[in-house]
Parts: structure tokens; sequence; C-alpha cells
């Protein structure tokens, strides 16, 4: 598997989805209306995006559906709750 170059939009993607996710507790994609494709800012295409949260006690390493698939740029994040789960968002195209 290729490695995946960085893309702004889609950091800035993940970033604010996995912000929301930890504030909200959401431990899966973002439900309702545009999902987790809101955070996509305006101008950047994204063709998936992975989600993956967990407790203090996750395995250590970053984990999200859509991280081996075969696409060329993504964006990743992860934000903690005051709990300190973890969230981890990844935007890929």
């Amino acid at each position: 598997m290729r490695p995946y170059l960085r893309c702004p939009g889609l950091s800035q993607a993940a970033l604010s989805c996995a912000k929301f996710r930890a504030k909200v507790r959401c431990h899966g994609h973002v439900p309702h209306g545009m999902g987790d494709f809101q955070f996509v800012p305006q101008g950047y295409h994204c063709e998936a995006a992975g989600a993956e949260a967990g407790g203090q006690n996750y395995p250590t390493g970053f984990w999200t559906c859509a991280m081996y698939d075969n696409y060329q740029f993504a964006g990743a994040a992860r934000a903690f709750d005051e709990n300190g789960d973890q969230f981890m968002s990844l935007f890929v195209r």
C-alpha cells in the first residue's frame, strides 16, 4: 500500500470532525444530513470517511475504516474528550 499524500482540506475536515465527535461523544460516523462530509471545506473533494472511537484502554495506533483502501490523498486527526477517550477521523480521496 502506498503512503497517503497529505491534503490540507481533508486534514481540516478530519480535525473538525474528530473534535465534534469528541465533544458530543459520537462513537461512529456523524449521523443525519451530510454526516461526516459536512466538515469538508468548500472547494475540496472527499470520496470516503473513516471513524473510530475508543476508551483509554483502546489499542495504540490509529484505526478507522477506509484506511487500507487505495486512495491517494488523506487527512487524519484524533481528538480526546474530557474522559480521555479518543475519537479518530480519516478523510480520503
